[in-house]
């Protein structure tokens, strides 16, 4: 048989119970925002970086303890390689958009991003 360490690797139920309620008051919040009409973006997006740390750390056990440092940088090398094929497909995106319009397709665009951005 392995050697086993005496802990396991999974929480408390006392642990599980906070994470699940942080959870819900970090769902709820941006919900009732979104829902009143008053979401600003930087807000909603402190509140999803903060549950995903939530969910890692509560859920997924993941800390900075000896046995847990592989894990952490699986997970950190993972959202650096999500973040960057995101952000450069968006990238990609927009500037074959703006190669690809006409001067009065692309004045246009920019009249409603305008429009759009002074009705908030």
């Amino acid at each position: 048989m392995s050697d086993h360490k005496t802990s396991s690797g999974h929480g408390t139920v006392s642990s599980y119970l906070v994470g699940f309620v942080l959870a819900v008051i970090l769902t709820v919040i941006p919900f009732y925002m979104a829902m009143t009409g008053t979401p600003n973006f930087f807000i909603l997006v402190v509140f999803a970086v903060v549950q995903v740390i939530v969910h890692v750390v509560c859920f997924l056990h993941i800390d900075y303890s000896q046995p847990q440092r592989w894990h952490l940088m699986t997970f950190i090398f993972a959202v650096a390689t999500i973040l960057i094929i995101v952000i450069g497909s968006v990238w990609v995106m927009e500037n074959s958009m703006k190669n690809m319009m006409s001067d009065k397709q692309h004045h246009s665009m920019q009249m409603m991003h305008q429009h759009m951005s002074t009705d908030k």
